[in-house]
């Protein structure tokens, strides 16, 4: 009996090692078709146009991945990226028998790879327009899925789908089914610790389709009958944020207090004090406003969140403006640009002040704000090229040519823009501003025009093409 056990256990260990060393060379196997996957978007990135074939190499090396290793989480990782790969190519057939080996492999310790293969095959059926196969693939991620994250939210997808389609019928339909779906799956489970997300998403269901009471009711009942759930805070946030976008300010915020109560630590704190305080804004209850956001900005300058800090200086600073007290308000702006300067809040500061001036009717103090405002958006470009704040500084310099009217200036950001951008469906957008830019505000009718025709010619696919036309037929008439 002894030596029985003995050899059951040296077995064991033998299946043990045997697997550790099929990850292992999985693994070594997987590194060298990264390798060849970076050479191959090295030479993309420097292509201008890329045909298919380019990235065979890389398919090929994922593939022995998958063929050597099977059932490794490497194999599985490579399926993946050959899905990724055959989409580059457009080849979306061969991206869904990639995904749908996933789905055939896919074991208990991967289960959850299935069903985001599953979604993405779905997608890609969307991607083709086959709107019917896709809603398939979706249903059957729900039914095969049902407590994973992919399988939670595909019955909410196809809900989604129909709800933006303006589809009546079909969002009908598609409403029961979720709604039967999620009931069915939680008659299953039981009132267990699980059933918090399902709960979830049967009160989304319910929002989508327009009744937010019994979205509501839906979360409120999570955190009522489950409060020690993860979930609980996230419930009673969501009850509150959909009373007070519905229009109860009263009950909504109370609600918001009853969750700082029961959850004094949770990580939603921060933000549920700022809600707080802009509803009291929006009530034009600035002092209490202001107290919440001061205790929001207290937590967030202990956890050394500087961003948000900006942002709530802010908000102070609008209160105030809002009462009519603009020394106090253009205080806390001061205060930003200098602590805060590399910060979205900084960026809005000079054109806040600008919009003060015009306002109250202070013509020289406007011009002066509006010159400030563009030189230091200049200034910033300048200091953070390539960068996103330097994106975000150009963003409001054209604001700010807008605001001034200074087309032609605006126009010359437009070309610099339509320079950088890669993306074609950008850069024809771009173009496109220039042209009714040019028509529009600089009256030239017939530049405007020949932007268009460059439109046409250079972007015949784009979905900007049928106002392209219109805009130029109706100058061609005049």
């Amino acid at each position: 009996m002894k030596k029985k056990t003995l050899l059951l256990l040296g077995l064991a260990w033998v299946a043990l090692l045997g697997g550790c060393r099929n990850e292992y060379f999985a693994e070594k196997e997987f590194y060298k078709a990264s390798k060849v996957l970076n050479a191959v978007e090295k030479t993309v990135d420097t292509q201008a146009t890329v045909t298919p074939s380019i990235y065979e190499p890389a398919i090929k090396a994922f593939e022995r991945v998958a063929e050597k290793f099977p059932g490794s989480n490497k194999a599985v990782e490579s399926l993946f990226q050959i899905a990724r790969l055959r989409v580059e190519q457009k080849d979306y057939e061969k991206a869904r028998d990639a995904l749908g080996k996933v789905v055939q492999n896919s074991n208990g310790t991967i289960g959850s790879k299935a069903a985001e293969a599953r979604f993405r095959i779905a997608q890609l059926y969307e991607m083709e327009g086959n709107w019917s196969a896709a809603e398939k693939a979706y249903w059957e991620t729900a039914e095969y899925h049902s407590l994973q994250a992919n399988g939670l939210y595909a019955p909410v997808y196809v809900l989604l789908h129909y709800k933006k389609a303006k589809d009546v019928t079909g969002e009908r339909g598609a409403f029961i089914k979720a709604k039967e779906h999620y009931e069915s799956v939680l008659k299953t489970v039981g009132p267990i610790q699980a059933s918090a997300s399902i709960r979830h998403y049967l009160a989304v269901t319910h929002l989508i389709h327009g009744d937010w009471r019994k979205a509501r009711d839906e979360w409120l009942g999570i955190a009522r009958d489950l409060p020690t759930h993860p979930g609980a805070p996230l419930a009673i946030v969501a009850a509150a944020d959909v009373v007070t976008e519905n229009g109860n300010l009263e009950k909504g915020i109370a609600l918001y207090r009853r969750y700082l109560r029961q959850y004094p630590h949770d990580t939603l704190k921060g933000k549920v004090l700022v809600r707080m305080g802009l509803l009291e804004g929006r009530r034009a209850r600035y002092d209490r406003a202001r107290l919440w956001l001061e205790r929001a900005m207290s937590l967030y300058m202990m956890n050394k969140e500087k961003t948000a800090v900006a942002e709530l200086k802010l908000f102070i600073g609008q209160s105030y403006e809002k009462e009519g007290k603009w020394t106090e308000a253009d205080t806390l702006y001061q205060e930003v640009e200098r602590e805060h300067p590399v910060t979205l809040a900084a960026l809005q500061i000079p054109l806040i002040r600008y919009e003060h001036y015009r306002a109250a009717g202070e013509g020289e103090k406007s011009r002066s704000s509006m010159d400030d405002a563009i030189n230091t958006y200049k200034n910033l470009i300048k200091q953070y090229p390539r960068t996103n704040f330097g994106r975000q500084a150009l963003r409001f310099l054209q604001t700010a040519y807008i605001k001034k009217g200074d087309w032609v200036q605006l126009l010359s950001l437009i070309d610099v823009e339509t320079a950088q951008e890669r993306n074609t469906y950008k850069q024809g957008q771009w173009l496109l501003l220039k042209a009714v830019i040019t028509e529009r505000r600089l009256q030239d009718k017939d530049k405007a025009l020949a932007l268009y025709r460059d439109f046409l010619i250079r972007f015949p696919n784009h979905p900007l093409v049928e106002t392209a036309k219109q805009r130029q037929q109706i100058l061609t008439q005049n």
